[in-house]
């Protein structure tokens, strides 16, 4: 079993999320943000530092096709997919399995 992420690794990772999961869409983020009604300066915030708020993960993960559940942790529950391979918990999993690289 890993540990527990940090509540950083958690907003980077669903950082991350969002923007994969609005790339796999093929959609620009100014589509996006027309969508979801918000402007376009804000969304490309949630893409880049500040996670998108509560009121807007469901329009999204209908948008993009997944579910709330996966959108928030990006944790696959079988019979619940298919699932796009964006960065969810299986990253951190795989980056604490690497050995630590060697600063030059």
């Amino acid at each position: 079993m890993t540990d527990p992420i940090t509540p950083e690794e958690f907003d980077a990772l669903y950082i991350a999320r969002v923007k994969a999961l609005r790339q796999l869409r093929g959609m620009t983020a100014g589509q996006m943000s027309t969508l979801l009604g918000v402007p376009a300066e804000r969304y490309r915030k949630y893409e880049s530092r500040t996670p998108m708020p509560h009121a807007l993960m469901e329009q999204f993960a209908l948008i993009t096709g997944v579910s709330v559940e996966f959108l928030l942790t990006g944790r696959r529950v079988a019979g619940k997919g298919p699932y796009p391979d964006v960065p969810g918990p299986h990253i951190i999993e795989k980056m604490a399995r690497r050995p630590a690289r060697r600063p030059r």
